[in-house]
């Protein structure tokens, strides 16, 4: 596991480091109410095709980030990266919610693909008081929420089973979150109910 910081780059030095970079997020003002699909979602739109007339992404990218054949290692990265991880660009967008965005990411890599590297951490189960024999089970200890495109990758199967508690927020207008869900609450009261049922069966 490793700590990031997001930085403000420019796009000079965006591009001057762009091995480096694990996710890029384009924000868009936030817009007056019924503004967004008039004037922010066109720009979105503008956006995506430049990306696609460069060859950033879409059938003609050739885009590939370079720990994909290894060069990197050296660098604490797994000497083994996962097919699919960092060949090409993946796009998570347009997104209206919870701020009109556009996200890029190294290819094969998702929320999801996190959450899952998350279980296996040594750390993590030493922390959870596991033995080495015992495995997180995600049917069982996990529960994820979401509000938009980008989770939708822990709403769907981690290593053949999918989160037990799946909650989408509200304000949500993502269809495909709505479908794979089993609740829609705010997180704050999911929290507060799963907190004083652990607190009633410490009694």
């Amino acid at each position: 596991v490793w700590n990031r910081d997001a930085n403000r780059l420019s796009r000079d030095e965006l591009v001057r480091r762009r091995g480096d970079v694990l996710q890029a997020v384009f924000v868009f003002r936030t817009p007056a109410p019924g503004e967004y699909k008039a004037t922010i979602k066109p720009r979105q739109d503008e956006v995506l095709r430049a990306m696609e007339r460069w060859g950033l992404v879409g059938a003609g990218s050739n885009f590939r980030y370079p720990a994909a054949a290894g060069e990197r290692a050296d660098e604490g990265l797994p000497a083994e990266i996962p097919e699919g991880v960092g060949c090409g660009v993946a796009v998570k967008g347009p997104m209206e919610q919870p701020v009109p965005e556009i996200d890029l990411t190294v290819g094969g890599v998702d929320k999801g693909q996190a959450l899952q590297r998350f279980f296996r951490h040594e750390k993590v189960k030493a922390y959870l008081n596991m033995g080495e024999d015992q495995e997180i089970d995600p049917e069982v200890h996990v529960a994820v929420f979401g509000d938009t495109r980008n989770d939708e990758p822990m709403f769907g199967p981690m290593g053949g089973s999918r989160a037990g508690l799946r909650v989408v927020m509200p304000h949500s207008k993502d269809e495909t979150l709505r479908v794979l869900s089993n609740i829609e609450a705010e997180v704050s009261d999911v929290l507060y109910v799963l907190s004083a049922a652990r607190r009633a069966a410490r009694r």
